[in-house]
């Protein structure tokens, strides 16, 4: 993936698995690749139909429910994002990718309002732990995409269900949230530790605090500094 995405023209290198997969998807939605728009929205709805618990990987009448006639699953399998296997059944060839189309599905459907902060930080805090498992899959990913794609679109969409997410988690995995997981998303990353550290430092447990420090620390000064002088 990274080898067909940084080698494209204009010498655009990711830089972060973010960016690099959201490139990957606008392989099956851009006009370099095909002028059907909507294979997008087609990968979208069948993506999510594994929060349903549906089969997976996927038959031909599952791929026809959604609208994935013969030519756009050719189309899909040349943008990268669906392949047959050895049974015959059709899969999104990394569960990478298939994270991300789900974490675009939350997206929509949370731009949208048509789906609450409160059932969206339920899920994603289940996807974390690991409690949960959808279609035998378990889903960490999507909540991470989820929130590099809500940020980048509406920052602000994002605090109401990251907080949601982090009152859910024991000690452990909030510590896990703050230094590990959400410096993976860069500066945009910065408002929602920066949420935690008033939070959770407000609330006087400052033996939490150190965590979240840490993931700020990984962040460039040049974007930690406006936050600090605040």
């Amino acid at each position: 993936m990274y080898c067909d995405i940084s080698c494209e023209p204009h010498g655009w290198q990711p830089q972060s698995q973010y960016e690099l997969v959201e490139a990957y998807w606008r392989r099956l939605t851009g006009a370099k690749i095909t002028e059907h728009r909507r294979d997008g929205l087609r990968l979208r709805r069948m993506a999510a139909t594994i929060l349903e618990n549906a089969s997976y990987p996927w038959d031909d009448e599952q791929l026809e429910k959604a609208g994935i006639d013969d030519e756009a699953a050719i189309r899909m399998a040349r943008a990268g994002w669906l392949r047959i296997d050895v049974d015959g059944r059709y899969e999104v060839p990394h569960e990478r990718l298939l994270h991300f189309a789900i974490a675009k599905h939350f997206a929509v459907r949370h731009r949208n309002r048509t789906i609450d902060d409160a059932e969206l930080a339920e899920l994603f805090a289940a996807m974390l732990i690991g409690s949960k498992q959808f279609s035998g899959l378990s889903l960490g990913y999507v909540p991470m995409d989820w929130f590099f794609l809500r940020t980048c679109d509406e920052g602000g969409a994002t605090l109401a269900v990251f907080r949601g997410v982090r009152d859910r988690l024991d000690h452990d995995m909030r510590e896990a949230l703050h230094r590990d997981l959400l410096p993976t998303l860069g500066a945009a990353a910065l408002p929602l530790l920066w949420d935690s550290l008033v939070a959770i430092g407000g609330a006087g447990n400052r033996w939490e605090l150190a965590p979240i420090l840490d993931g700020i620390a990984k962040q460039p000064v040049d974007a930690v500094r406006p936050l600090a002088v605040r």
